[in-house]
């Protein structure tokens, strides 16, 4: 069975990306030449190379599934981000509320301008029945969004079972990523970090790694983007915030290993990386089981 720096790795996306979801990476095989980052095959020769080295510790074990999901089925995005919280991922802010009455007090304990989202296991694409709202500055507009989600997503997606609704924090960020796992029956998780918005459609600009994912390689792995030059500022603009870009793949990597048992894709799409010392935000979290 050849290796993973002997196959060929793919990545599959949505058409409809203003939807910002499900993303789904694919790893295929092919004889074609490797498309697995350099770095990450020479580290893992490296260290297979170097005598006495430990192997990575185990992953801790997986957090509780919520009750009454199964395998192949998505979580809605609070259980995707209650999940994930143990694994130290930036997070946006968010408070959930089973009734939109609720909701206004949510917006004010999260802060304005806040973001609205319905909250369904059974919506993964929550923009394509009219379920996300933003930039909603005050407490009148959080209550008219929610009645015109509820309405918008009864008419286009009639008789789905919805949670309730989200309230975030609208994060702002000089740059946009995408990442992605995907549990693969051959090479187990694997790690996706790309460009986000259309240029990871357009110029096919990402990498993958496999976990345990270390600073080296996820720095690399970030400076190998095609987008690459904008970590350090172009024309005058100040540079962005690398370190924390670098902290999430780690991070995300330990996820990955430790929900392999239970989960078959995590993506996190977008993330907003901010100027440097300014961190990074998970905008939007999605777990299959």
């Amino acid at each position: 069975m050849p290796g993973l720096a002997g196959g060929r790795v793919g990545v599959g996306w949505p058409a409809g990306r203003a939807s910002r979801e499900p993303c789904l990476l694919r790893v295929v095989e092919a004889a074609n030449g490797p498309l697995v980052a350099p770095y990450e095959s020479k580290r893992r020769a490296a260290s297979q190379r170097v005598p006495g080295r430990p192997a990575p510790p185990p992953p801790a074990p997986p957090p509780a599934i919520p009750a009454g999901r199964s395998a192949g089925q998505f979580l809605n995005e609070w259980e995707s981000q209650r999940l994930l919280a143990p694994y130290g991922l930036p997070l946006v802010d968010t408070v959930f509320v089973t009734a939109a009455a609720a909701a206004p007090d949510a917006a004010d304990q999260v802060g304005y301008p806040v973001v609205v989202k319905i909250c369904s296991a059974a919506l993964p694409h929550k923009s394509d029945v009219g379920g996300v709202a933003l930039g909603l500055p005050d407490r009148v507009a959080v209550a008219e969004a929610c009645r015109r989600i509820d309405a918008e997503v009864r008419a286009k997606a009639p008789g789905v079972a919805v949670e309730g609704f989200v309230i975030q924090r609208q994060a702002r960020g000089a740059l946009e990523l995408a990442l992605g796992v995907k549990t693969d029956p051959v090479f187990g998780p694997v790690v996706m970090v790309g460009s986000g918005g259309v240029l990871i459609e357009v110029l096919r600009d990402f990498r993958l790694l496999l976990p345990p994912i270390d600073a080296a390689a996820a720095r690399e792995a970030l400076l190998a983007l095609r987008i690459g030059a904008l970590w350090d500022g172009v024309r005058g603009s100040a540079p962005l915030d690398l370190p924390a870009a670098v902290a999430l793949l780690e991070r995300l990597g330990e996820a990955a290993r430790g929900l392999a048992p239970v989960v078959s894709e995590i993506d996190l799409n977008p993330v907003l990386v901010g100027r440097r010392g300014e961190g990074v935000t998970v905008l939007d979290a999605l777990v299959k089981l």
